[in-house]
């Protein structure tokens, strides 16, 4: 941060920020859970030994750590053209025009 207070403008959080959400995050996917309406993809989560309640798995912090180690720091998000076609994490923000981010 600057003498200012204000962050470089593609710096949307700072680092201290990203351990709060995540720590956050950890705790509502343990205590809470999500509700997931697909019978295979409850089948999966069962398989892989998450807690399953009806419609609603509850997932360890360690299934979560585990599953972000398996994750790439880079991809490919393909366009129909491949000549507008951007790498994700390549140091800067991506945002599409529509549809979720």
């Amino acid at each position: 941060m600057t003498k200012l207070g204000l962050r470089h403008r593609l710096e949307v959080i700072g680092p201290e920020d990203y351990e709060r959400i995540h720590n956050a995050s950890l705790k509502i996917l343990q205590e809470t859970g999500i509700v997931i309406q697909s019978e295979e993809a409850l089948a999966v989560c069962r398989h892989k030994g998450a807690k399953v309640s009806g419609e609603t798995v509850y997932f360890t912090p360690k299934m979560v750590n585990d599953a972000l180690k398996l994750c790439k720091d880079k991809y490919k998000w393909q366009a129909r053209n491949d000549a507008h076609s951007v790498i994700v994490g390549d140091g800067f923000l991506v945002q599409p025009n529509a549809g979720p981010v």
